[in-house]
């Protein structure tokens, strides 16, 4: 997966009056998964954040929202992605996402 075609994907999902996807964040090893932020404005909301894990399974594209902050309009921060042998952990904002690899592929 490359940077352009995961922007264009999350820029699908859900939108405002003003949409901003940051640069994924891949992995040191892989590149078939991604961490992204993207930060919305809605007419009838204040600004907030959504993190998504994005990975490619074959030819397919999927997401998953780990967290917004639709309620709090609090900015959510990417801290880390570290791989290991079986799973992933993410942390974002001030939570820790662990993720088994068996749960994507």
């Amino acid at each position: 997966m490359d940077a352009e075609k995961i922007i264009k994907f999350i820029n699908e999902i859900e939108s405002g009056s003003f949409n901003y996807t940051y640069q994924p964040v891949f992995l040191s090893k892989r590149k078939d998964i991604a961490i992204v932020r993207k930060s919305i404005e809605s007419a009838v909301s204040h600004l907030y954040d959504v993190i998504y894990l994005v990975w490619q399974k074959g030819a397919e594209i999927k997401v998953k929202e780990l967290m917004n902050s639709k309620t709090t309009g609090d900015y959510i921060y990417i801290w880390s992605a570290k791989e290991y042998e079986d799973r992933i952990i993410i942390e974002v904002g001030h939570k820790k996402f662990e993720i088994l690899f068996d749960e994507l592929f």
